[in-house]
């Protein structure tokens, strides 16, 4: 893959993601939007430069107006968006949106999940008549269908773990360390046009290219609401590699995300130095008989609930529940999560979940088992959700490979 700049949405892709976001404003009873997170302002105008983004459930008086603080003259140069105004200082906003006749707006929806206290109490003031709503699960209803294009810039991010997972082998040498094979995928990535900085939604929610474990260290805890987390290489950042040297017989993950034109896809492969531990196949194989009964059922109209119950009831099958996305009261209870412009969007396929799939949904499927004495054994890829079900983005070979 050679290394190339992504040059922007086009206003055809951006408009229509601003009139089902104006629609589902208008069907919630609300005036219309105001965003302010960079992602989402860059979803709906191509550009992620800062400032506030309205748009109106009315569109008679056009779709709205992105007002920039910081830097106008390059989102006016990325974005296709029709009006684009600069912006001083939030607190310049109220007159701003009334000069392109939105003003005194009844009811504004917001993105709740990710604004911070401070600006939502600076809006409540500076918008006194107005009546503030969450509409971060309307948002994330909208960005969970790709569209065609969303799904080409996906693919090309899968193709960049295609190509690791395919080199990860040359990567090691005698006495390597976790953090050395991770350097060296980082680096991979990177020269293949991986942007640096994956992002996710969550609240104190990181994550830095992936993960590298071996052994045990697959199995350490974390904030990182994954099953697999890694030591890291500071109780500042507490995942990912560490120093640790890769030894013999040790299950290794590696466990990345690819992106390319702000699009992510997930994927994991397993690898092993000598030999696999019996113990690690066994899960492994387990593993990807989840992957294939669960993709068997990930049909359009399928429940992500159910979905997590087959998946739960293959685990017990083996014996293995007690390990499966985690160790005893450590397990997560999901195995699946949405993923485009951020790690964790919809669908996520979870206990319970009553989120049905549908035609253009994107989802990371990640069945693994977590053992204290071993680490982390399993596989995960990128999935896209058409007419006839789910199509695997992450085709690299399944199966466990031996390193030198």
């Amino acid at each position: 893959m050679r290394l190339e700049r992504f040059n922007g949405l086009p206003t055809s892709e951006i408009m229509v993601r601003v009139q089902k976001a104006s629609e589902a404003a208008r069907a919630a009873g609300l005036s219309g939007l105001l965003i302010l997170q960079h992602v989402d302002i860059y979803y709906f105008t191509g550009t992620a430069q800062r400032g506030a983004l309205f748009i109106p459930a009315d569109q008679t008086g056009g779709p709205g107006v992105l007002c920039v603080i910081n830097d106008l003259r390059r989102a006016a140069a990325e974005s296709k968006f029709p009006t684009i105004r600069p912006l001083a200082r939030l607190r310049d906003l109220p007159e701003a949106l009334a000069r392109e006749g939105f003003d005194n707006p009844a009811s504004i929806g917001l993105e709740m999940d990710v604004l911070p206290a401070k600006n939502y109490l600076s809006l409540s003031k500076l918008f006194p008549d107005t009546t503030f709503h969450d509409a971060s699960g309307l948002i994330r209803k909208i960005r969970a269908v790709k569209s065609p294009l969303e799904k080409k810039l996906i693919n090309r991010a899968a193709r960049q773990l295609v190509s690791l997972f395919r080199a990860v082998p040359s990567f090691f040498f005698p006495n390597a360390r976790e953090i050395d094979i991770a350097i060296a995928a980082e680096a991979h990535l990177r020269g293949i046009g991986h942007q640096g900085t994956i992002r996710l939604r969550a609240f104190c929610q990181e994550l830095f290219y992936g993960v590298v474990v071996s052994g045990p260290s697959g199995a350490v805890g974390s904030s990182l609401d994954g099953p697999v987390s890694g030591m890291g290489i500071s109780p500042a950042f507490p995942q990912g590699a560490s120093p640790k040297i890769i030894g013999d017989g040790e299950p290794i993950l590696v466990d990345m995300v690819g992106a390319w034109g702000g699009y992510l896809a997930d994927g994991a492969r397993l690898y092993y130095r000598k030999e696999l531990p019996s113990k690690a196949r066994y899960a492994y194989d387990a593993s990807l008989e989840i992957e294939r009964e669960v993709i068997k059922l990930a049909q359009p109209g399928a429940r992500a609930g159910d979905l997590f119950a087959a998946a739960e009831r293959i685990a017990d099958g083996h014996g293995l529940l007690d390990n499966f996305m985690g160790i005893a009261d450590g397990r997560l209870s999901y195995i699946g999560h949405g993923i485009g412009l951020e790690v964790d969007e919809s669908p996520v396929i979870a206990r319970g979940s009553t989120e049905q799939l549908v035609e253009g949904h994107v989802f990371a499927l990640e069945p693994k088992f977590i053992f204290k004495d071993i680490g982390a054994v399993g596989i995960e890829n990128t999935f896209f959700v058409g007419p006839a079900g789910p199509e695997l983005l992450t085709d690299a070979p399944p199966e466990p490979v031996k390193v030198g």
